[in-house]
């Protein structure tokens, strides 16, 4: 479950759509600065949050960005960080152990 520090999510993210390419993001020099990347778009969607301080249930719309090349890794405190994906080599695994990491 991705998490904020304030709030995780409670649902899947529906509705996806890219809503700004490259040169409409107002923060793509600091995209490109800190992260490299190419073909940067602007996302939303609609999921359910659990605001972590009371519990609460809400509909929020979620904002992203996402750019080809690169992959996010999300930590056991659900925070998220990107890296290019050069730095990532694919691997083999037994479906079992497949199968259990999805399932984590």
């Amino acid at each position: 479950m991705e998490s904020s520090g304030l709030w995780e999510l409670a649902s899947p993210i529906t509705d996806p759509q890219a809503f700004a390419l490259e040169s409409k993001i107002r923060e793509l020099k600091r995209l490109l600065d800190a992260y490299d990347g190419k073909n940067w778009k602007k996302c939303k969607g609609y999921a359910t949050i659990r605001l972590l301080d009371c519990g609460e249930l809400l509909t929020a719309e979620l904002h992203w960005y996402e750019a080809h090349g690169m992959i996010r890794v999300v930590d056991e405190s659900g925070e998220g960080y990107l890296y290019p994906a050069q730095m990532f080599a694919p691997i083999a695994v037994q479906n079992t152990l497949e199968s259990q990491l999805l399932a984590a």
